[in-house]
């Protein structure tokens, strides 16, 4: 699929940025839009593979959000599938935390508005990323964020979606449902595995995911896989009080002691920004 995309003259491969065992990842140059962009090429893995795919594509088709990627096509050909999007400049918070980058007050403040805007817009178009982690935040040149990867999203209560968990920074509830899942995969039948999934709240899943990373963040530790067994920030350290708490009541282990929603969260973060006299906080996009 990628020769023939190349030979309509719309995308030049310029670089590739990776891949594993579900495809791969190329840098190319949009003819057509005059700018670099990113092509994700997935492999012949049946259903599941391809169906993850558009789930991303159908999450972010109609969003427009500074701070999350734009999706510009989505293409199949028997299983195999590309989503071509925009082109992210900048490095994962992985790799920051990994070569050890601690971050100041204002910067985390600033992020975690950001990234609570994203959960905003996405969760007004009832869409659920369900893998916020560092890995997909990206930080742009010039000091932002954007919240990328959308390959396990729950768009518009469609349960069709891959059930995953990255450990550390998934909810208990999306822990014990993947668990639960993989034990019981051959035994269970489809339409009971998609109850399971609906049977989550998946936008306080990812309140909870975003506070795991913002937990990470903040105190250069991962969280424990295990909700019961993270350790509690002031045991890691003397941290802000006022960014603690949102953190904390966002991994409450019990969804219904989280923030209502995205919107509540938002509104936390953006309290302790202005008392701050963060101007750099902007407003969320909604289209």
């Amino acid at each position: 699929m990628l020769g023939y995309m190349s030979r309509q003259n719309t995308y030049r491969i310029e670089s590739r940025l990776g891949g594993g065992g579900g495809g791969s990842v190329y840098r190319v140059w949009h003819a057509n839009l005059q700018k670099q962009a990113v092509i994700k090429a997935s492999k012949s893995a049946g259903h599941g593979c391809a169906q993850a795919r558009r789930n991303e594509f159908e999450a972010l088709k109609d969003v427009r959000s500074r701070y999350l990627p734009q999706v510009y096509e989505f293409i199949t050909e028997g299983s195999n599938s590309l989503t071509v999007m925009e082109y992210i400049e900048g490095e994962s918070f992985a790799n920051l935390l990994r070569r050890g980058c601690r971050f100041s007050r204002p910067e985390i403040i600033e992020w975690y508005c950001q990234l609570a805007s994203a959960l905003e817009t996405l969760h007004r178009h009832d869409i659920c990323h369900c893998d916020v982690k560092p890995a997909n935040i990206m930080l742009r040149p010039e000091g932002d964020i954007c919240l990328i990867d959308f390959n396990a999203a729950f768009v518009n209560g469609n349960a069709a979606r891959v059930v995953s968990r990255s450990p550390g920074y998934a909810s208990p509830e999306q822990y014990e449902l993947y668990e639960l899942v993989e034990r019981n995969r051959k035994k269970t039948p489809e339409h009971v595995i998609r109850s399971m999934v609906c049977s989550i709240d998946w936008k306080r899943s990812d309140i909870y995911s975003l506070g795991a990373a913002m937990y990470h963040i903040l105190t250069g530790n991962r969280p424990h896989e295990r909700a019961a067994e993270v350790v509690p920030i002031k045991k890691i350290g003397r941290h802000d009080a006022k960014i603690t708490r949102i953190i904390e009541k966002s991994m409450r282990q019990d969804p219904a002691e989280r923030y209502a929603g995205a919107t509540e969260l938002a509104k936390a973060t953006r309290r302790i920004a202005n008392h701050n006299g963060l101007v750099r906080v902007f407003p969320q996009t909604l289209y």
